[in-house]
């Protein structure tokens, strides 16, 4: 009787595992999907950086991100400057999005993701969100740096464009201390 008990939690245990191999493979096949050269998010990464990077991957064996830039180096991403890391970042999360919502269209909450962007590549991000607002997206964002505000003003005159300024947190100098 005991015998037979152990060989039925055995048996349980060995299904258990091939289901949770399967789940995971399955989340695995699906990560996947999302990366690769002609993917969502390897255009929309070509399209940031204006094709200085032409594909992002993903390496199941190592369960990393790799990206090909046009002279055919392949980088991790903690090798990239930190404006093209924010771009990869974003062009992840447009990509996900899409992905998860299909033909509709959603919403993007952002906090100031271009904040170690030079000039020139806040412009790129810029006219690269309100592309996704023209093609029904809705984008809030939020940022403290006046050349934010500076190149929303130059690119976005539109009815689609609202700036909106918070006024500055009170905060009362003994919370400080």
């Amino acid at each position: 009787m005991q015998y037979e008990e152990e060989e039925d939690r055995r048996n349980n245990a060995l299904i258990a595992i091939k289901v949770l191999d399967s789940l995971a493979q399955r989340e695995e096949e699906r990560v996947s999907s999302l990366f690769g050269e002609e993917s969502d998010v390897s255009k929309v990464f070509s399209s940031f950086t204006h094709g200085d990077y032409t594909a992002v991957r993903y390496i199941p064996d190592k369960q990393a991100i790799e990206v090909d830039r046009r002279d055919g180096i392949t980088l991790e991403p903690w090798k990239l400057s930190g404006g093209t890391y924010d771009q990869l970042y974003l062009a992840i999360r447009v990509a996900l999005a899409k992905q998860v919502i299909g033909e509709d269209q959603g919403f993007f909450l952002f906090d100031d993701p271009f904040v170690k962007s030079d000039p020139f590549r806040l412009r790129v991000q810029i006219t690269n969100l309100y592309e996704l607002v023209q093609n029904g997206w809705q984008v809030i964002y939020f940022s403290t740096k006046p050349e934010v505000r500076e190149k929303l003003n130059d690119l976005l005159n539109s009815r689609d464009f609202h700036i909106i300024e918070l006024p500055p947190a009170p905060f009362k100098q003994d919370s400080l201390s």
